[in-house]
């Protein structure tokens, strides 16, 4: 799949719409390649993590108009049936405001994998 059709197919036009009603201009959606380069490929000295739901690399991307650490997480293939609650999900996410919660700052979704960005502590 391209990279329009896979970030339509992962909700991000959903998403657009959500972040355009809401007027969240700090939350960023990154293009696959700008990840892909930042975590070299994906190579395993970047990885910090593995769980159930992903792995997790460290990388450094642009985040509202500076260069920011971040943790990647890289999300197993999203259930199409699942699609409008991953992308509510989000919103809810991004929103959460609490000092032992990471903040999400971002995503990718123009891959088969969709990729969340937290900020890294």
């Amino acid at each position: 799949m391209k990279r329009k059709a896979l970030f339509q197919h992962n909700g991000g036009q959903l998403l657009k719409h959500m972040l355009k009603v809401e007027g969240n201009a700090c939350f960023t959606i990154n293009s696959r390649r700008d990840i892909v380069i930042a975590s070299c490929n994906f190579h395993k000295t970047k990885i910090v993590g593995e769980g159930a739901h992903g792995t997790i690399y460290k990388v450094t991307v642009d985040v509202g108009g500076r260069a920011t650490a971040v943790a990647v997480k890289r999300c197993k293939v999203i259930d199409e049936s699942k699609k409008e609650e991953f992308v509510q999900e989000l919103v809810i996410v991004y929103h959460l405001s609490h000092p032992n919660i990471v903040k999400l700052v971002g995503c990718c979704l123009e891959s088969e994998a969709s990729m969340l960005m937290y900020e890294f502590a």
